[in-house]
């Protein structure tokens, strides 16, 4: 086995732990179920309140709003105090203001309350405080391990819309809300509490690099448990939750073997010298950073594509839904765009760590514009859609990816948190403003053919960008030291 190779076992070896936790959190993050399964309660509020799409659409603007102050923010507090704690807060108060949803009335307003109130409380669950504890743990796989974590919302975007589609069939959107919010402290904290650190820290001495049997055998018998509850509720309520059933029986019989597989890597990990860590402490400042070139070229790339792919997968449900198809059917296409990103994920990681990393942003981020051309016709057969929705998937598993990606290598770690705070800025206008915009052009033009035309051409535009980021710079040894 060559040294290279060797070095790559060594690191997933020890760091197998936190990647798990930033995997699960990615995926309950704002970033993940919230924005995944945005879509799927828009068309049951406008018909019980009377709103417009666009209206309703913009609440999820919000958190990409507020995310211009809190993304750098929690990029400086992670940079000073470590990304744990503020992600361990950040998941209990995204459960307790998700479900808060519930309480939404005829007043729009309260609806847009709620939603800066959760987009504000739970902004250390963006992908900045996951990505940090990574990169501390991988150099020569960075780009692999950032691929699996934001893998997370990958694996949200394949089930959540589904999920929360027939929860919404089965018991209204109220307490649709209520069982998502509910899902993410039972579910995700207990596992980022046990497995997610950076290293360095007090708690990476205290875990002497994995977890110890005895929180492995509580997170099975949690899962054990969870199961338990879940088939019992749906016998007892008598309702069709064959989906939630089925789904719970995968994820404990998968999570069971990938806990098994970790423990043995634990048991191999033991003793890994730290000598492949990456440097935490070379990189530009945040004023060197903004100085140059690259920072505003690769932010003004990633907005014309963020601000795309969010466009599509926040209309995704509803524009099928408009062509004809039942609300199950347009969510399981949407589905289907999460099960391409998480392929998205893991491919653009895999090829990041091994070729340039704009040549292959370039040619995932122009991808979507076929979905767009494809989406504007008039009559839509399942292999348009299939088509579309796969492309979307892989630019969506591209994008944040990237921004961890490309931070760390053209920016370094010193300020990773701050510039990757800054960074996201450029993804929370894109985002934030396309469900809104989407939606309002709706409204306007009573389809969305001139706003899918339109944004074609942003994609193109932005994975064109993305070349002209030239060669990763070396940062001299003496800011290291």
């Amino acid at each position: 086995m060559s040294e290279q190779s060797i070095r790559s076992l060594d690191e997933f070896r020890a760091g197998w732990q936190p990647l798990v936790g930033a995997i699960f959190g990615v995926g309950a993050g704002l970033t993940g179920i919230v924005f995944y399964t945005h879509g799927v309660f828009v068309i049951p509020l406008t018909e019980e309140f009377g709103w417009t799409r666009g209206a309703t659409q913009f609440a999820f603007s919000f958190v990409m709003i507020s995310a211009l102050v809190t993304a750098p923010f929690i990029g400086f507090l992670s940079d000073k105090y470590g990304a744990r704690k503020l992600s361990l807060i950040s998941l209990i108060t995204l459960s307790a203001t998700f479900a808060a949803l519930s309480l939404t009335t005829d007043q729009i307003f309260v609806y847009y309350a709620l939603w800066i109130i959760m987009s504000v409380l739970a902004a250390g669950t963006f992908p900045v405080t996951w990505t940090r504890g990574v990169n501390t743990w991988f150099n020569a796989n960075r780009g692999l391990a950032l691929g699996l974590t934001m893998m997370g919302t990958g694996l949200v975007a394949a089930v959540g819309p589904a999920f929360a589609a027939s929860l919404i069939e089965d018991y209204g959107w109220r307490d649709a809300y209520r069982v998502l919010g509910l899902a993410l402290l039972v579910c995700t904290f207990p596992i980022a509490y046990f497995f997610f650190y950076e290293k360095g820290s007090a708690d990476t001495d205290r875990a002497d690099l994995g977890v110890k049997p005895k929180g492995i055998r509580l997170l099975i018998m949690a899962a054990a448990v969870l199961f338990v509850v879940y088939v019992f509720w749906g016998l007892l309520s008598n309702l069709a939750l064959k989906i939630m059933q089925d789904m719970t029986v995968g994820l404990v019989l998968v999570g069971f073997g990938v806990l098994v597989a970790l423990f043995y890597l634990r048991e191999r990990g033991k003793g890994i010298s730290d000598s492949h860590a990456p440097a935490g402490d070379q990189g530009l400042s945040p004023k060197e950073a903004l100085s140059g070139y690259r920072f505003w070229v690769m932010g003004i790339a990633l907005f014309f594509v963020c601000y795309g792919v969010a466009g599509l997968i926040s209309n995704l449900v509803p524009l099928l839904m408009d062509k004809g198809y039942p609300v199950a059917e347009a969510a399981s296409y949407a589905g289907f765009v999460g099960a391409m990103v998480v392929v998205g994920r893991l491919l653009v990681g895999y090829l990041i760590d091994r070729i340039w990393a704009p040549k292959v942003a370039c040619l995932f981020l122009i991808l979507p514009a076929v979905s767009c051309i494809l989406l504007a016709q008039g009559e839509l057969t399942p292999a348009m859609i299939t088509i579309a929705a796969l492309a979307i998937g892989l630019a969506a598993g591209a994008e944040l990816d990237l921004i961890a990606y490309l931070t760390s290598r053209y920016f370094g770690m010193k300020h990773y948190g701050q510039l990757y705070g800054a960074q996201f800025i450029f993804f929370a206008i894109g985002s934030g403003a396309a469900p809104a915009v989407f939606g309002l052009s709706f409204d306007a033009f009573g389809s969305y053919e001139l706003i899918l035309y339109s944004t074609a051409g942003l994609f193109v535009l932005g994975g064109l960008m993305m070349l002209a980021l030239g060669p990763y710079p070396v940062f001299a040894k003496s800011e290291a030291e």
